[in-house]
């Protein structure tokens, strides 16, 4: 059903958040922690496709909150949470690693504009 919505993402998103909260309802957590991935990877997957078309970050977070690394990390978080209630604990490590990454990748950033902005505020005075 899923393939069905593979070239509209945020109908694609819809549909994986409607089955993640139908697994929940049933206590089948490793489901909708998969789910949960599902939405992150689909999310990752349009944050990497809008800049290669050029676009910025803060392009990304005008146009829907989807797609924003803010939301790749909490559906990951709500995943390793819900392996671990399955008792996956090597699935939730994973899902821990993948948020240590992008976590540093965006202190990385952070740092790199802030060493422009002080540059140009330099350059300025």
């Amino acid at each position: 059903m899923a393939e069905l919505y593979a070239d509209c993402p945020s109908m694609r998103m819809r549909y994986l958040f409607h089955l993640y909260r139908l697994h929940r309802r049933a206590n089948k957590h490793s489901q909708a922690a998969c789910c949960q991935l599902e939405m992150a990877n689909l999310a990752q997957a349009q944050m990497a496709e809008r800049m290669r078309r050029g676009g910025s970050h803060e392009d990304q977070e005008v146009t829907t909150g989807y797609w924003t690394e803010g939301f790749y990390l909490q559906c990951t978080e709500l995943a390793a949470k819900l392996f671990d209630k399955d008792l996956r604990h090597e699935r939730a490590a994973w899902c821990y690693k993948q948020i240590i990454e992008v976590l540093e990748h965006l202190q990385e950033e952070n740092a790199h504009a802030l060493v422009r902005a002080h540059s140009k505020s330099v350059v300025l005075v």
